[in-house]
Order: structure tokens, then C-alpha cells, then sequence
């Protein structure tokens, strides 16, 4: 038996990416980054946001740098936002001194 919606349900209009996870691991003596992103409905009105109930939707691209077909035309905007992620990771560890 189907229980009762207590609560409105509202449309989204918007998508966030609410978590973005890099694995990063050494394969045949090269680095290899695997990305997963889950995807969630928002709504954005005028700036402010609000979480969606019940959508969401997860992306894994095996190797950043070998993109599948789908996503290659994407290649040209991922390489140097990796590369800028990689740099600042580096000045992070130069700052706090992890390894």
C-alpha cells in the first residue's frame, strides 16, 4: 500500500554536483585519475538554493586524461583544470608539509 505525500514536491530547475571524487593510482608506470560525480536536482531562485528531493545521478569517467568518446571534445577544458588542481594541491602540501 502506497503512503500518503506529506510534502510538496517541487520541480528542479537547476543540477549541482554534490560530490566530485579523484582517485588517483599508479597503473603500468603511469598516473591514473578516475573521476566520480553525483549529480542532485536543486532549485535556484534568484540566487538562493535549495536541495531537490529523490534526483540523483552518478558519472564515473575511468581515466581523465583518456576521455571516453562521449566526453573527448571536453579534453581541451579538463587537462589545464586538472593541472590547476594538481598545482594547488602541491602549494597546499607546501604549506602544511602532509608528505
Amino acid at each position: 500500500m502506497p503512503l500518503p505525500v506529506e510534502t510538496q514536491i517541487e520541480t528542479p530547475n537547476a543540477v549541482y554536483a554534490s560530490n566530485i571524487v579523484l582517485s588517483s593510482r599508479i597503473a603500468n608506470g603511469q598516473l591514473r585519475v578516475s573521476a566520480n560525480i553525483i549529480l542532485a536536482g536543486a532549485i535556484n531562485t534568484d540566487g538562493t538554493w535549495v536541495k531537490a528531493t529523490g534526483q540523483h545521478a552518478s558519472i564515473r569517467i575511468p581515466d581523465i586524461t583518456n576521455l571516453p568518446a562521449d566526453l573527448v571534445s571536453l579534453a581541451p577544458q579538463v587537462a589545464p583544470l586538472f593541472d590547476g588542481l594538481v598545482a594547488v594541491i602541491g602549494a597546499i602540501n607546501s604549506i602544511r608539509k602532509a608528505i
